[in-house]
C-alpha cells in the first residue's frame, strides 16, 4: 500500500455504450475526449458484442452485433474495463471474439465468458497503487441458452421471479392495477454475495454493474433494490445499473452509492433513440488513500450526430435532467448539491 500522501484518483463510470453502425468512430468522441482525459480510470457497460455487424441476433429482431472495428472507440476513450453481462451479449463465437478483442486492447471485462466460471470472474485493474475490481451480472437475459453454464459460453445471470398482487380495492374498483412484485433467485443472489466477498479481499475498490430494470421505465423495480443493497452489504463500494436506457434514481445505502440506471452514453443502434434515451449520467468517484471520498454525477446527452457531451449547469437540458434525478432520488432520501459542473450526492 502507498503512504497517506498518495495522490488522488478519479474514476468515471458510464452507462450503455453501443457501438453500432450509426456512429462515426472518427468523430464520435470529439465532444468528450478532453473531459475524459481528465479521469484516471473509466468503466462502461458494453451493450453488445464486438463481432460482425451484418449478423442479426436471432432472438432480437432488428438488433445486430457491434462492429468489431469500433473497439478503437473504447481504446481512444481509454476504457479500463467493460461490464458485459447484458441481454445482447449472445452467441459463442460472438462472445469469444469480442472478449479476445477487448483483451487485445488491454480492456478488462467481466460478466461474459466461455463458461460460467469465466463469466463470473472479476476484472481487476489499477493505477497509482490503487486496485479496482469489477463484477457484472444481468437479470435481463433470454431463457434460450444465453446464461453461461459450466460448459457453454454466455453471461453471468441472476434469475428474477415476478408475481402480481391484486389492488387492495379490486373488488370495489374493477380494473384497478396490480402491484408487480419481483425478487431474485436466492441461490444465485448468494453466489453474487460470495463473489463480492471474495473480491473484497483482493482489491481496494469493488464496483458491481447490474443489467436490470425495465426499458424506458424511470421507476426502480423491487428486485433492483434487493440486489443493489445486497451487493453493498457484501462489500461493494459502488453499484451501477444499466439497461433501462433512461436515468433512474440514485440511492445512498450505508454510505455507498447505488446508481439504479446511468442511462445511455453512446447508443449506435439502428433504432433511432427516443429523446429520453439520449440522456445519461456520468458517475464520478474521487479517491484518496485507496478509498472513495466523494461521489458526484454529471449529466450527458447525445446530439443528432450520436456524439455524447458532458453538460455544464448552464447548458440546455442539464437542469431538466438533474431536476428529474433529484425528484426520483428523493424517494430514497438522496439529495444533490451543486458543485461547479458536478452534482454531489448526499444522504439525508
Amino acid at each position: 500500500m502507498a503512504s497517506d500522501t498518495q495522490r488522488d484518483l478519479s474514476l468515471a463510470l458510464v452507462g450503455d455504450i453501443n457501438l453500432g453502425s450509426p456512429i462515426e468512430p472518427a468523430n464520435v468522441l470529439d465532444l468528450v475526449r478532453e473531459d475524459f482525459d481528465a479521469f484516471d480510470m473509466k468503466i462502461c457497460n458494453l451493450e453488445g458484442c464486438l463481432f460482425d455487424p451484418d449478423v442479426l441476433l436471432q432472438h432480437k429482431p432488428g438488433w445486430r452485433h457491434c462492429n468489431r472495428d469500433f473497439v478503437k472507440v473504447l481504446a481512444e476513450l481509454k476504457i479500463n474495463a467493460a461490464a458485459c453481462a447484458n441481454n445482447v451479449h449472445f452467441g459463442d463465437d460472438a462472445i469469444k471474439q469480442s472478449l479476445s478483442l477487448l483483451e487485445k486492447y488491454n480492456i478488462g471485462h467481466a460478466g461474459a465468458g466461455m463458461n460460467v466460471r469465466e463469466a463470473r470472474r472479476p476484472a481487476i485493474f489499477g493505477a497509482k497503487d490503487t486496485t479496482f475490481g469489477l463484477l457484472s451480472y444481468t437479470s435481463v437475459f433470454w431463457p434460450i441458452g444465453q446464461a453461461a453454464t459450466e460448459s457453454k459460453a454466455g453471461v453471468a445471470s441472476v434469475k428474477v421471479y415476478t408475481s402480481y398482487e391484486p389492488h387492495r380495492r379490486l373488488f370495489e374498483m374493477p380494473g384497478a392495477p396490480a402491484t408487480t412484485l419481483t425478487h431474485p433467485d436466492e441461490k444465485q443472489l448468494q453466489e453474487v454475495r460470495n463473489d463480492i466477498i471474495e473480491l473484497r479481499k483482493k482489491v481496494d475498490v469493488v464496483i458491481v454493474y447490474f443489467h436490470w430494470g425495465v426499458s424506458g421505465q424511470y421507476e426502480v423495480c423491487q428486485y433492483q433494490t434487493t440486489l443493489g443493497r445486497s451487493a453493498v452489504d457484501a462489500g461493494a463500494d459502488l453499484v451501477v445499473g444499466s439497461h433501462p436506457h433512461v436515468i433512474q434514481a440514485v440511492e445512498i445505502y450505508k454510505g455507498k452509492p447505488i446508481f439504479y440506471s446511468l442511462g445511455n452514453f453512446i447508443f449506435g443502434s439502428d433504432f433511432k433513440p427516443a429523446r429520453a434515451y439520449r440522456n445519461g449520467l456520468v458517475a464520478v468517484a474521487e479517491l484518496r488513500n485507496h478509498k472513495i471520498s466523494t461521489v458526484a454525477a454529471i449529466p450527458s446527452a447525445l446530439n443528432e450526430k450520436e456524439q455524447p457531451a458532458l453538460l455544464g449547469p448552464d447548458q440546455p437540458g442539464s437542469a431538466a435532467i438533474m431536476d428529474n434525478v433529484a425528484r426520483l432520488s428523493s424517494t430514497f432520501g438522496t439529495k444533490l448539491s451543486h458543485d461547479d459542473n458536478r452534482y454531489l450526492l448526499l444522504a439525508t
